[in-house]
């Protein structure tokens, strides 16, 4: 179940983009779609709850998200912005720069732009590209920050870089599992063929 929640939660932040409203897309992480093919697994909120009190960042993290959005659980922003902190202190990436969104909001927290930046340079650190993009934003407005356009531009051109070689991996990846179907679907068609000439015979 672990593994489900930090793909679900990890793969959604990595296609997303930060709206008008940055709180937004964090309430969107849930919206992820599940793969081809795979059947709709039903949310057990008591496991997840449970695993989260176990000390999983990931389950913390996933709670936090539909606390948030009020996504299979009661809408709480104050015990969401809780369940995130706990993810957050354990390293988490994603769950870093979520509490630095609800810092530069003021949302279960109070409002503080330069503990925001704090945690979008934690969770930048680690190579988060949403993170990289919000810390860009921050030095590029000042905000929480002394307003440093090198230093935007920078950490810009690091989060495209980053961003062009994921994109690479993941079109090398579906090339590979296109090949893959096609494979078996001749091997499919191979069996068959097999079948018939026998009935025939």
């Amino acid at each position: 179940m672990k593994n489900r929640h930090s793909q679900r939660a990890k793969g959604a932040l990595y296609c997303l983009m930060k709206p008008a409203n940055p709180l937004t897309w964090i309430c969107a992480l849930m919206m992820i779609a599940s793969p081809a093919g795979a059947q709709e697994e039903r949310f057990d909120a008591d496991a997840l709850q449970q695993l989260a009190a176990r000390g999983s960042a990931d389950a913390q993290f996933e709670l936090g998200v539909r606390l948030l959005g009020g996504e299979g659980l009661p809408k709480d922003v104050p015990k969401a912005a809780e369940w995130l902190q706990k993810s957050a202190a354990q390293q988490h990436p994603a769950a870093m720069n979520a509490v630095g969104t609800l810092c530069e909001e003021g949302a279960g927290v109070p409002k503080d732009q330069k503990k925001a930046v704090e945690w979008y340079e934690k969770s930048a650190k680690q190579g988060f590209p949403l993170a990289q993009m919000n810390l860009s934003e921050a030095y590029e407005n000042g905000k929480g920050v002394a307003k440093d356009e090198a230093r935007a531009a920078e950490i810009f051109r690091e989060v495209i870089r980053v961003s062009s070689r994921e994109v690479i991996r993941v079109q090398q990846v579906g090339l590979a599992g296109h090949r893959l179907h096609h494979a078996h679907e001749r091997r499919l068609d191979a069996v068959h063929a097999q079948g018939s000439d026998g009935m025939d015979g």
